[in-house]
């Protein structure tokens, strides 16, 4: 059996760490009701005004398996991507090609998360 360390030497920062919480389960989304798998909401850092609306942020919805398989089944995965990219955010269409650069970089980088599986809290 190993010795007793001394009393006066401080091995609390030996002790083992608490375990890290599990994140709360998701909801299930209920499909056949229409539900889908959340937004999120793109801040934009050069807001616009396009046919008559002022457009400050836009949201993108979480992409189905279906939608991102069609997408890279293209010919051109990269245009099929930024289509695929347009089709999920509340923007009139061909706006993702008008805006400032920094935000369609935005938009296109936030469909890689959410391809990589960070879903938007909440859902």
């Amino acid at each position: 059996m190993p010795p007793e360390p001394p009393e006066d030497i401080d091995l609390s920062h030996f002790e083992p760490e608490a375990p890290a919480t599990q994140p709360a389960p998701r909801p299930i989304v209920d499909l056949d009701a229409g539900q889908g798998f959340g937004e999120i909401t793109i801040a934009l850092k050069a807001p616009f005004k396009l046919a008559g609306t002022e457009y400050s942020a836009f949201t993108m919805r979480v992409p189905t398996g279906g939608e991102v398989s069609a997408a890279l089944a293209g010919k051109d995965p990269g245009g099929e991507i930024e289509a695929l990219t347009e089709s999920l955010c509340n923007l009139p269409a061909g706006a993702l090609k008008r805006i400032y650069s920094a935000d369609r970089t935005k938009a296109i980088t936030t469909l890689g998360e959410l391809l990589a599986g960070v879903l938007p809290s909440g859902t």
